[in-house]
């Protein structure tokens, strides 16, 4: 995955990095380091946007291991 926080900071474009909070990214990272196992979860009667984007979150937490 991502060897530190701050080198996927980095790497991002420069126009993207005004728009970009790298304080939340940088504590994302951590947790996702920091932890094995996740409990994906949406909210009542979820639309398919919930759906999906609980759907890609769990394939990438997959693909990590």
């Amino acid at each position: 995955f991502l060897r530190s926080a701050s080198e996927r900071v980095t790497l991002l474009p420069p126009d993207r990095l005004k728009d970009f909070d790298a304080y939340r990214l940088v504590a994302f990272v951590e947790i996702i380091n920091s932890h094995e196992r996740f409990v994906l979860s949406s909210h009542v009667r979820p639309d398919a946007d919930a759906i999906g984007s609980e759907l890609g979150l769990a394939c990438a937490l997959d693909s990590l291991g």
